[in-house]
């Protein structure tokens, strides 16, 4: 009984719902009032989360051994696990939203726990140039990983506005470059970093909610850009990317944690609503990330794979954990 009710308390503490920009001066301001959930929605969530069937364990097919980098404009994908994918390219070696726990949670004994290993072993990753860090959610800023990171690479973490907050006590001489929407960090004349808007929000325990901003990142390279949608609800954003940036080489999109529809529909994408993304990047390639990891809503485990099978858009790919591709 103790443990059902610890599980309900941190589904509780992981749904708590609000906000976007701008910044009122205490939080960060969601104009999408319908993300916000009263507490019997959440409650009755949390009971349909309960009885979720999902495998305790899963066994890779396969672990990646990425090469020490990408030396020209060619491109290289490889899906970790989650919303975490190792990219390469122009001698540069990206990492999203890293995370290598067991648990998406504040405390190592209990929360949603990983069903399969990453599809890179940690010894095995390249030197990491930078890591982009969408938002605060545990699936998405882990601080262990962070830390193991920092001390292997010391790479540029670029995350949102008050970030930081989250991360100097246990990263205290790290290079963290905090970006509003539409900010770029420059690595060179022509390759940036921009941050961009996205329909979600923050929180990493009750009392910080959309205390720090989240977002999605493009990043503007020679031989053509990256969208990281990190974690969001379907919206104009994306038209709005496509506008800035023209068609994008990859896209990098949500489609899993997206059951019950009316719960979650205004904070996570669901597959059609990924493909309809991809179609407003007008991007060469889409890859499926968010699913198959962390048990966090109540879709079946292999709901969304089967869902973009079923919707045929050929540039949309899903890959298994360790599985890579070039661009």
């Amino acid at each position: 009984m103790m443990n059902l009710f610890c599980k309900w308390v941190i589904l509780f503490l992981m749904i708590l719902s609000a906000g976007s920009a701008p910044f009122n001066g205490k939080r960060f301001e969601n104009s999408n009032s319908k993300m916000e959930k009263s507490l019997s929605q959440i409650v009755q969530f949390l009971r349909e989360k309960a009885s979720l069937d999902w495998p305790e364990e899963i066994p890779l097919k396969q672990q990646d051994k990425p090469p020490v980098l990408i030396p020209d404009s060619q491109l290289r994908a490889s899906f970790v696990n989650h919303a975490t994918v190792l990219l390469q390219t122009h001698g540069l070696n990206f990492l999203t939203d890293p995370v290598w726990s067991k648990r998406a949670s504040p405390f190592s004994f209990i929360g949603p726990k990983r069903v399969h290993s990453p599809g890179i072993d940690f010894k095995d990753l390249p030197k990491i140039d930078y890591v982009l860090i969408s938002h605060n959610h545990y699936d998405h800023l882990d601080l262990e990983t962070l830390v193991r990171l920092e001390k292997a690479f010391k790479p540029t973490f670029l995350v949102g506005l008050k970030v930081s907050s989250n991360l100097r006590k246990s990263l205290p001489n790290a290079k963290i470059i905090e970006l509003d929407w539409g900010q770029a960090y420059e690595i060179s004349n022509d390759k940036k970093i921009y941050f961009l808007p996205a329909q979600h929000w923050s929180a990493r325990w009750p009392w910080d909610r959309n205390q720090t901003l989240w977002g999605a990142f493009a990043i503007q390279l020679p031989g053509g850009n990256i969208y990281f949608a990190g974690d969001t609800g379907y919206a104009e954003h994306f038209k709005q990317a496509q506008k800035q940036f023209g068609k994008f080489r990859l896209a990098l999109l949500p489609i899993g944690a997206y059951e019950p529809r009316d719960f979650m529909k205004y904070q996570h994408m669901n597959p059609a609503d990924a493909v309809q993304a991809a179609k407003d990047l007008k991007t060469e390639h889409a890859l499926g990330i968010h699913f198959g990891c962390f048990p966090l809503a109540t879709e079946a485990y292999d709901g969304p794979k089967k869902e973009i099978k079923r919707l045929k858009l050929p540039v949309f790919q899903v890959l298994e954990p360790g599985e890579f591709r070039f661009f």
